[in-house]
């Protein structure tokens, strides 16, 4: 059976690699699309870029994760097709 954030069980390398991937994809995206809502906005980069990149950035990780549960392929959207999955070892 799958155990999600155990920490005495060390991520499989590929497992490990996937997260990561989707992780910082999700970080990237709501960083493009911070600096890109900043100037739409008119505000300072420096003062609205941060906050803005975080919330989208938790946003779209959210939003398509949901999809992935209708639309597997939704994954390839955070940089990897499938969500990484978390045994125990000895498993």
């Amino acid at each position: 059976m799958p155990v999600e954030n155990d920490p005495e069980t060390p991520a499989p390398t590929h497992d490990y690699s996937a997260s990561v991937i989707r992780t910082f994809t999700a970080i990237a995206v709501g960083f493009i699309l911070g600096l890109l809502g900043s100037d739409v906005a008119g505000v300072s980069e420096a003062a609205l870029t941060p906050a803005i990149s975080a919330l989208i950035g938790a946003v779209y990780h959210a939003v398509v994760r949901a999809a992935e549960h209708k639309w597997p392929k939704a994954g390839y959207l955070l940089g990897w097709p499938a969500q990484p999955t978390y045994t125990k070892s000895g498993q």
